[in-house]
């Protein structure tokens, strides 16, 4: 009878701790299940069991890198297909009048344009390099130079020679050129400006024209994503791409929609001091 009892008494215990473990191991279970099928959004559950609380962490670890990595390559998309529609258009112009030369150039900025942006989404930007600014400066203009005068409108550049060597990509350059000079040609009107000059500890890039501006109400979120009457990437991915070669994008006149490209000059290597 003792024995009887013991076994009993064994077997419900047994049943209690099984129904106990079944639980969690079952959401656990359908959580993974969800995961795989691609809902993302997974919250951690404690169980107050360590082992089961470990496995509960990770598959919520996981949810948020694949949240994360998912969000990057949508926003990689977003960026390509809008920093593309420049390039691709006097790709196709040169070709129709088969400059090869041009359309040459032209694809290889398409590559250089995606490899780029590619590297922002993965955080994996190439290192920072000194450059002149005055020659990026100046090919934007030559490349902007035929579609502002296609729109009648005029395009004047104004390069300081006392330019000093900042730490930057010149790719990031060129696309904010091409963002800024795009909104002006798109929403502004009558002359457009770009001028670079030195400033105190580096330079300034501005960019402004004779339009209407920028509404007042509209100043704060100029450079929010998916803001404004176009697409709303281009400021956002400007300012982004400025902030991550260590530079500002400012917003400096709404009233004539001008814009500066603020870069720190590099720092001078200290003189060692005399032996």
């Amino acid at each position: 009878l003792a024995a009887a009892a013991g076994l009993a008494l064994a077997a419900l215990v047994a049943r209690r701790e099984a129904a106990r473990l079944a639980a969690p191991l079952s959401a656990l279970a359908t959580r993974a299940q969800r995961l795989g099928s691609g809902e993302l959004d997974l919250e951690s559950a404690r169980t107050g069991l360590a082992e089961l609380d470990t496995l509960a962490d990770a598959l919520t670890m996981s949810s948020r890198r694949l949240t994360e990595l998912v969000a990057r390559e949508r926003e990689f998309s977003a960026n390509a297909s809008h920093q593309l529609r420049t390039p691709l258009a006097a790709l196709r112009v040169s070709l129709e009048r088969g400059d090869v030369d041009a359309a040459s150039a032209e694809a290889e900025r398409l590559s250089t344009t995606v490899a780029h942006l590619l590297a922002l989404a993965r955080d994996s930007l190439p290192e920072l390099g000194v450059i002149p600014v005055g020659p990026i400066v100046a090919g934007a203009a030559q490349r902007w130079a035929a579609a502002y005068r296609a729109a009648r409108r005029t395009l004047v550049v104004t390069v300081n020679p006392d330019l000093p060597g900042v730490p930057v990509r010149a790719t990031s350059i060129e696309q904010v050129l091409d963002v800024l000079l795009d909104n002006s040609l798109r929403h502004g009107a009558g002359t457009t400006r770009i001028t670079a000059r030195p400033a105190s500890g580096g330079l300034v890039v501005q960019v402004d024209d004779d339009g209407p501006g920028i509404e007042t109400d509209s100043t704060d979120t100029v450079f929010d994503r998916h803001n404004g009457a176009g697409t709303g990437i281009g400021l956002a991915l400007a300012r982004t791409l400025l902030e991550a070669d260590g530079g500002r994008l400012l917003l400096s006149a709404p009233d004539h929609a001008e814009f500066r490209i603020v870069l720190a000059a590099a720092e001078r290597p200290s003189p060692r001091p005399p032996r």
